[in-house]
Formats: C-alpha cells, structure tokens, sequence
C-alpha cells in the first residue's frame, strides 16, 4: 500500500519518530531506507496476515530491523527482548503526562510540605513537587 505524505507523518509522529519496538530514533526523511541511519518503515500493529487492516490505528513506525525481525509475532512479543511493553508516546502525549505529573507531584508535595512547615512549606512544596513531577520521564511513568 502506498501512504500520502500526511499519513507518513501521521504514522510518525504518533511515537515522536521513534520505532515502537525498540524506541530507536527514526528520521523522518528516511522512510524505506534501509541502508542509512534513522531508516524506518510502517509496521501493522496487528500484522496483515492475522486480518490487520490498513487503519491509521494499526499502523506505527518501525526501524528498518524492526520491521523485518517482527514477522507476524504481536507487538507485546516484538518488545519483550527490548524490554518494552508499550509503545512510545507521542509528543502531545508526553506533554499532557508530564503536566499531570508535575500536578499530582506538586500536590503531594504542598500537602505534606504544608502540614509540616506551615504556609512557606505548603509554596516550597508546591513548587518543588512540581518541578520534580515535571522531570520524570513520562514513558516510565
């Protein structure tokens, strides 16, 4: 099947242009390149041979080694050895989660801070909470 350039890049950033097996970074302008850096395809979430259609859902970008390697196995599967589960977030949902974790941390934090220390314990709390609930890779979380 051949995708539009829209779809290409919908695909792509759907895991932040990275492979959704291994999380290796892929570069955009190297779709189909197999023999240079970054080079990716798409993969069927679940494969063509088991019914996977050619649904934007189904459909995620995959390094070139991937890809091939994959055959017809599950995604949960292909990830296992790469110590994977899931595959990355994209961008806009990174942000989101590390929005919520800055919050839920800067709560937690403000609470406790201001129980122990009063009003200045509830701000440093809040502020600190939150700038650690900010840092936390939103992929391990």
């Amino acid at each position: 099947m051949r995708f539009t350039k829209q779809q290409k890049q919908q695909i792509f950033d759907r895991t932040d242009g990275r492979c959704h097996i291994c999380y290796k970074g892929l570069i955009q302008s190297h779709y189909g390149a197999y023999d240079k850096h970054g080079g990716w395809n798409i993969d069927h979430s679940k494969p063509q041979a088991k019914g996977g259609s050619h649904h934007l859902n189904n459909l995620y970008p995959t390094c070139c080694s991937c890809n091939s390697s994959k055959g017809a196995r599950s995604n949960r599967t292909a990830r296992l050895p790469h110590g994977k589960t899931r595959a990355p977030l994209s961008a806009a949902a990174k942000k989101q989660k590390k929005q919520e974790n800055a919050l839920d941390w800067g709560v937690i934090a403000a609470t406790t801070g201001g129980l122990l220390f009063g009003p200045v314990g509830l701000v440093l709390g809040a502020a600190c909470g939150g700038t650690i609930g900010h840092s936390i890779n939103p992929e391990d979380s």
